[in-house]
Order: structure tokens, then sequence, then C-alpha cells
């Protein structure tokens, strides 16, 4: 029998099973009195009931004990760990925090202490340092300010002290684990250690840059405190045109400034100039005029307290105050944080490379106890840090982004602003709301990598080299999962490059957050092409106050931006972000096409080699025309073809032959299925959105544009569309746009065109109906797939191998995703009729039952 002690601790009920029996004991603890006052005897035993639901179900055995992280089953503890998001939480919403003072990026004069704090550049009480009594929250005014909670923590308590963000960052670099021979510190792990090499490479410090960073951001003062490069008349050397500083930290082609010191200048130097390095080693450079240019000639060596003031050095003293809070609430996730959840991952593969899985896992585990022994703590943590407490225990985590802070709400943030909402559980059509498919991806890929490790480990011999071979696999998971972590950070640069490309949309704010995302991923787009790293990080971090003065357009930094994606990441990691996991900025930037087949879902079992998802969507439009609420009820066979007799049609019973009432046409209201059909609704192109009618309004002109066009078919003289064209021309139809005209004129409730043997206002509701639901698939989508097969062939007679996106032939892959709709898509071969959607794949299944047709 099972007990309650048993219900907490066996850990190999499952946890559908015990959800089953707590429903169970709900449903009798919630339905009368009797439970509450004779609680032994009138209630069935909890234990029976368990013993019930575990002979009547069989389920994988996994931990029912630990509380769920957004769908994601932990093995272990880690609900402190998780409440680092209240931290986040308490620093951004702090009644301390100054409003918005909507100012410019590097204007401090037009509002009155625009780049200050208050009359200060940072409240004199963060001079004060925070300190707890070990696990004991302080609760000074020093503890409770932003700065406070951010550098001395709050609400995640360990054992016997307080988890901060700033310990993340300043802790991260001497973080190791692991067996002699097999360990990977921190700093070695190839994600941290690429951000490590970059930033040192920029002049900060290769261990504790992202502190650094929110430090300075904090106080207004110059990242790394402002390392300038302070050179004595001894540092110059006129013979050879050198300036020497040990470690200067300095590349070729960076950017310095000048200063005198209020002292003789360096012959051949101007105070207040930005010059260019020319680096000779590791401790001495020489300067240029331009980037790449001669040396300058050195003739004098100035004084004592000249210095230098690398541009990289970015200086928060001279920039909005909204930049600087930007920089501190979006930073301390994307620069302390980020970095710390790719080190618990190290950590767990560490431990499994040491054979033992009880390594960082939970203290009061008994020897006897399997499977608490078997969790991955470190593996559990980074989830916790990835999505924190405040985010549902269930699949998606809280609706939209509503309710958490840390990375998973940043995800489903960014999809609405680049249509990539498409989590399988999302039941919003609308790829512009809801929740996001990275996530969907990283919360499998953390659960996989759990299951990996707990597998690797051979726990009867911790010397197993089978087992510590098998830490490999997790650890590729590792790299996946660190990868497809940069795709908001990705979304985000993007939107902030679009949004403070103007004057006017060069604000503090928008600056900062621009900084924030760009500082993120800069490290990863240098490991993959440095020239594209370099326009962005000149860009971003050197940026001018006027766009004018931007050395490089929006569009070119984009561009190579978007080249690298293929390449991102590290091991197993690269190759999984595609253009399609960034979407596109609609209305305003188009997004870049995948070329590579084997990436992007099928369409019934059809494998297409550009992203067509967008264009699939046109089904949804035609979901919402067909739903009740527009196109109304059904009569059936009570209701005769040409009964026009009932004098006030009933829209929902489909009685009459009016849309409602006495009204004749269907309303051209906003979201009605006339409305839809003219304007769409789903299936958005870069900078509008894609209609049905529109498919066959522009029939008559309709062509591909190739150059030279001489062997281009138009969409009117396609074999099949003139037969259909010709025919309905016969019929005193447009011998062009028939296709609109008859879907018209059963909305309108008109003839068609000057046809006069059909009056769609003397037939009874249901045939309208009828005409405009399914003649918007025959008359106006079909001949719409066949143009789309016509155009591909058009591209490729006229050689055309770079047009309809990026060496694809995305005409062909859009006919597919006309055809068979995006209802299909993932779902392979062997399509559920009633799951098939509504276009002409769905239809063909239907009268396939009906003709005994089916494959």
């Amino acid at each position: 029998a099972l007990d309650r002690k048993s219900l907490r601790t066996n850990r190999s009920i499952s946890s559908d099973q015990v959800h089953l029996a707590q429903l169970i004991i709900i449903s009798r603890t919630t339905t009368g009195t009797m439970r509450k006052h004779n609680n032994h005897n009138n209630a069935p035993n909890i234990a029976s009931m368990i013993a019930f639901v575990l002979l009547a179900t069989s389920f994988k055995s996994v931990s029912a004990t630990y509380t769920y992280i957004a769908g994601y089953e932990p093995r272990s503890t880690v609900t402190e760990h998780a409440e680092i998001d209240l931290d986040v939480k308490d620093i951004m919403t702090h009644d301390d925090w100054p409003s918005n003072n909507g100012g410019a990026y590097k204007d401090c004069t037009t509002i009155t202490n625009a780049c200050k704090w208050d009359t200060n550049m940072y409240p004199t009480l963060w001079d004060t340092a925070c300190t707890h009594n070990l696990a004991t929250v302080s609760t000074s005014n020093a503890c409770k300010s932003p700065y406070g909670i951010y550098s001395a923590g709050k609400n995640s308590l360990k054992s016997s002290s307080v988890r901060s963000i700033a310990g993340f960052a300043s802790s991260i670099g001497t973080k190791e684990s692991g067996p002699i021979g097999a360990k990977v510190a921190a700093k070695d792990n190839q994600f941290i250690g690429a951000m490590n090499n970059f930033w040192k490479s920029k002049g900060l410090n290769e261990l504790t840059w992202g502190q650094d960073i929110i430090e300075a951001a904090f106080k207004g003062e110059k990242v790394n405190g402002g390392r300038d490069l302070v050179i004595p008349t001894t540092g110059v050397t006129t013979s050879t045109n050198t300036i020497k500083f040990d470690a200067h930290g300095l590349s070729d082609g960076d950017s310095v400034q000048y200063n005198n010191g209020d002292g003789t200048a360096i012959t051949g130097l101007t105070h207040g100039t930005n010059y260019f390095v020319v680096n000779k080693d590791t401790n001495t450079f020489m300067l240029s005029a331009s980037s790449g240019g001669s040396a300058i000639a050195l003739s004098g060596t100035g004084n004592d307290n000249q210095y230098f003031t690398p541009k990289h050095n970015f200086d928060f003293g001279v920039v909005g105050r909204d930049f600087r809070k930007e920089v501190i609430q979006k930073g301390m996730i994307y620069l302390n944080i980020f970095p710390y959840v790719i080190w618990e991952m190290q950590d767990a593969i560490n431990d499994c490379n040491a054979g033992s899985l009880a390594d960082n896992t939970q203290s009061y585990c008994s020897p006897s106890d399997t499977y608490c022994g078997q969790s991955v703590h470190a593996w559990d943590e980074a989830v916790a840090f990835f999505a924190g407490s405040l985010e549902s225990v269930t699949k998606g985590g809280v609706t939209g982004y509503s309710g958490g802070y840390l990375q998973y709400y940043l995800a489903d943030k960014r999809c609405e602003n680049f249509g990539t909402c498409t989590a399988s559980y999302d039941t919003n059509a609308d790829e512009y709301a809801g929740e996001s498919k990275v996530n969907e991806e990283i919360i499998a890929l953390f659960q996989r990598g759990e299951d990996e490790i707990s597998a690797a480990v051979d726990i009867t011999s911790t010397t197993s080299a089978a087992a510590k071979t098998k830490c490999d696999v997790p650890a590729k998971t590792m790299e996946e999962v660190a990868t497809k972590m940069l795709v908001p950070f990705i979304q985000g640069t993007i939107r902030y490059l679009y949004k403070t490309q103007t004057t006017s949309g060069r604000t503090a704010k928008q600056a900062g957050e621009l900084f924030a995302f760009a500082s993120t991923i800069l490290p990863f787009i240098h490991a993959v092409d440095p020239a594209a790293a370099k326009m962005l990080y000149t860009h971003v971090w050197e940026m001018p106050a006027d766009p004018a003065d931007d050395v490089n357009t929006l569009a070119d930094i984009k561009s190579a931006i978007e080249a690298t994606y293929p390449k991102l990441g590290f091991g197993a990691g690269i190759g999984t972000i595609k253009c399609s996991d960034i979407g596109q900025l609609y209305p305003y930037l188009s997004g870049c096409v995948d070329t590579v087949s084997s990436t992007i879902e099928d369409y019934a079992g059809y494998e297409p080699i550009t992203d067509v998802t967008m264009h699939s969507r046109i089904d949804l439009d035609l979901e919402a025309i067909t739903t009740a609420a527009n196109i109304g009820g059904t009569c059936g066979s009570s209701c005769k073809l040409s009964d026009c007799s009932v004098a006030t049609t009933v829209m929902a019973a489909g009685t009459g032959c009016n849309y409602d009432g006495t009204t004749l046409p269907w309303p051209t209201t906003a979201d009605g299925s006339f409305d839809i059909w003219t304007n769409g609704e789903h299936s958005k192109k870069s900078t509008s959105m894609r209609t049905i009618r529109g498919f066959v309004s522009g029939a008559k002109t309709k062509a591909s544009g190739n150059s030279p066009s001489t062997q281009d078919v138009a969409y009117k003289d396609n074999k099949f569309i003139a037969i259909m064209n010709k025919y309905w021309k016969s019929k005193n139809l447009d011998e062009h746009t028939w296709g609109e005209q008859m879907i018209k004129a059963a909305f309108e409730g008109t003839k068609v065109g000057s046809n006069t043997h059909l009056d769609f206002s003397t037939v009874g509701r249901d045939f309208r109906k009828e005409a405009i639901q399914k003649g918007i698939v025959y008359t106006n989508i079909f001949p719409y797939v066949i143009w789309e097969m016509q155009d591909a062939v058009n591209d490729c007679l006229a050689l055309a191998g770079t047009n309809n996106d990026d060496k694809s032939v995305h005409a062909w892959d859009e006919a597919v995703a006309f055809y068979a709709g995006s209802k299909t898509r993932g779902k392979g071969y062997g399509i559920i009729e009633s799951e098939a959607g509504k276009l002409q794949y769905r239809l063909f299944g239907k009268r396939g039952v009906h003709f005994k047709t089916r494959a």
C-alpha cells in the first residue's frame, strides 16, 4: 500500500498517474460535507486510490514530486534557483527606478539632468555595500535598492547565502567541475569562451566583462572603469612612431581618442581627435588617420598626463538615463544570466563525465533513494535560470509574455514582432501572437538532455568508459540549446537596428535596447564573420548621435548578420538557426529565405526547399471566412434552390435568400467574410497582406517579369488557365477576372457579370454560402496554384536561378503551400481527412472516400 509519504517520495509513479490520483482526491474533497466531518470512514483511502490508478494506467516512470517549469520536468528541487527572476522583477519595478524622460541617445542638455539618475550621476546609497547575514536577507536601504538587489541578491536563497545576478557574472570566470582530464571550466566552454575572447579583444576584462558593463551602466561610468591608456613621455618612441602600453588590448582598426591631459600634445597628434590603431604587438601600437592607413609620424613625446581612450570603453556618463536603464534591465539577463545558464549545462556534462549524477544534487537524497540520486541538478538549474519561477508549470508557460522576466519571456515577446509564435501547442492561429516556437524547441531539448544524462551514467561503475562516451550525447544537446537561445537576441537586434535608423527613433531608450541585444550576439557573429561583427560593433558601441553619420546602413548590417545564421553557434548547434526561426519584422523588414530543405517542415509529405509558411496560411483566411459567425448556418433539404418566399432571412438558420433579415448583400464590415476575402487576415507578405481576392483580380496582367522575358508564359496564357478564360468569356464573364466576378456576385446577391443565367438574388442562402466557401478554393485558389507552377517553369527557362528568393524554386513551393495549406504542415503523409484544412488537399481526401480512390 502507498501512503502520502509514498506519493511524495516514490519515483516510479508517473506524473500522469499522480495527477489522476490527485483529481480523484480533489473530487472527493470538494463534493459534499461528509468528507469534512467523517474524513477517515467515508472517504476512500488515498493509498487505495493510487493503487487503483497504478493498476489502471501504464506510463513511463518519471518524477512527480518536483515543480515543473513551463512544461519541463526537473528531477531535483530548483524552486529557489528559479526565483532569480524575482530579483529581476524587483529591480525593474522598483519605486526608486526613475521614470523615462524620453531623451535622445547622446543629449545631456536639452532635458535637465537627462543623463543623470536624478541630480547625481547615481544615488550615493549605491556606494554603501549590501551585506546579508548568511541566507537571511538584510532589510537595509542599501540592500533594498535596485543596485543592492543586483549586487547582493534578495529572493533566490541558497543554504547559507543569497544568490545574486552580479554573482553569476563575477564568479563564472572561475567556475569548474568534473574529473581531472575531463573537466571543462566555465571559461573554456566554447560559447562562454567566445564571449570572453571577444570582449577581451575590446579591452574589457576577459572574465568579468558582463558585470563590468552592468556596473558601468548603474554608475554612469566608462565600461571597465574607464580604462584610459595613460602614456608618459617615455612611452612614445619617435624613431619608430610607436606608443607603448603593456597589454593594451587593442586590435588593428580600433578607434582611440587622444587627450593631451591639458599639456603639450604629442607632435603629430591633435587633442580630442579619433585615430585608428595599427597594432604592432601586445604592448606596442602605432596610429593612423584612417582605418587601414599609414602610420602617423611622431616627432614629439608630449607630456606625462596624456592618454588615449579606446572607443570601445563605452562611456555611460554621456548617454541618456533611459539608455542606462535599458542596458541594466535587459543586460543583467542577456549578459549575466544567459552565460550562467550555459555554464549550468556544462556543469551537468562535467558531472556526467565524472560518472556521478549525484554531484551537485540535493543533500537530502538518501543512498537508497535511487531516483533522487539520479537527478541532474545542474541541468535543472539551467532550466530554472532560463525560465524562472513566474512562468506557469504547464507547457507553454504563462500565455503570451505577461508573466515572466527571463529568456523564456523574451522569446514569447519577440515572436510577436517576427511571426514566430508557432509552437505546436499554441491554439492561436496568428503567428504574431501566442507562444514562441523557439521556446517549445528549447524546452524539448532541455528535457531530452536530462534524459540523455540519466541514461549516460553507469551507476554501477563510475569508471565506465562507455558511460563517459555517452556523455558526449547530452553535450551535443547543450550545444543545440545554447545556439537556439540566440534567436530572440538576434530578433531584438534587428528590431532595434530598424527603430534607431532615424533621428526621431534614436532615443536613449531604443538605443539602449539595441546595445543590450547586440552586445549579446556580437561574440557569436564574430566567431563566424569578424567583418560582420565589426560592422555591428561599430554601429552600436560607437553609434553617433546623428544617423546621418552612421558608417554602415541598416540593410548592410542586417544582411551581414543574416549571412551568419547557417554557421552560428558551436558543435551540434551549427546549422540549427534558420531564416524561418528568426522570421520577419512585419510589416517593416522582410526576412531572409532558407535554402536548405532538410530544415523546413513538410506539407503533407512534400518537402519544400524554401520557407513558405506564410503562404500556406491562406487556408486560415478560408477558415475565418467560413466560420458560422461569418457565413451563417445551413438550412439543408427543407430549403429549395430558388425559394425566396421567406420574407425575412434568418442567418443562423440559413433560410431565405438574403444575408440576414431583408438585407441582401453580405456586410463589408471588418473581419467579416467579404472583408477577409478582399483584404486578407493571416497570410502576411513582407510589407502587406496576401489576399485570396488578389489571386484573381490581377489575372490579366500577372507575369513572372524575367529579363529577358522571351520565354515567359504569362498567367493568362498558361494552357490550363487559358481554357478556363476562354470558356467563361463565352458565357459573358470577364475573360480574366471571372473567378473574382463569381465570388463577388455571391457575396453581393447579384448577377455574375452580364451572364443572364445566374442571379444570386434569386437563389437560397445555402446556395450563396456554398458558392462562396467552395468557389473561393475552386475558382480563386486553384488557378493560382497552376500559375505558381508556371512561374517556376518560367524562371527555369530563363535560367533565373536567383528569382523567387535566393536560388530556390520558391514559386513551386508556393504552389504546394496554396494547394495543401498550413494545416498539413509538418504532418507528413497520411493526414486524417478532418485535420487536413480546407484547401484542395482536403477536398481530394474527402472525395476519395466517396469514390473509393484513396491510397
